[in-house]
Parts: C-alpha cells; structure tokens; sequence
C-alpha cells in the first residue's frame, strides 16, 4: 500500500513530464523553419515529439534543438 508521503511525487512526476511534453511540442511548432537545416526537418520533429511522447521530447532537446 501506498503512503500519503509518495502522493506527491506520484501526481507532480506525471504531471512534469506532461508540461515537459507540451513545452517542447509548442516550441518546435513556433521555431522558424530556417532554424532548421533542411526544410523537411521541421516536419519531422513535430511527428517524432507528437508520437515519440516524453521520449521524442527528450531525443529533440537533444539533439534538433541547437541543430
């Protein structure tokens, strides 16, 4: 069972990820297209944070974001 103590972390860590997911989706959405190097690259960040979940969110702050 469960204590009241872990609560928090079981709502705030769910919840973290979820503005995490959001922030990164708005941000490639808002970026201008010639901050990316081909111009396809933009369409393909949205489908790989969009479907890729937290995941897609963490592989493009890695490696698209300063690309």
């Amino acid at each position: 069972m469960l204590r009241l103590g872990c609560l928090p972390i079981i709502i705030f860590f769910p919840l973290a990820l979820i503005a995490f997911w959001i922030i990164t989706l708005l941000d490639v959405l808002r970026r201008h297209e010639d901050s990316f190097k081909n111009p396809t690259d933009r369409a393909l960040w949205i489908i790989v944070v969009f479907f890729g979940n937290f995941l897609g969110a963490f592989i493009y702050h890695l490696f698209g974001k300063n690309a």
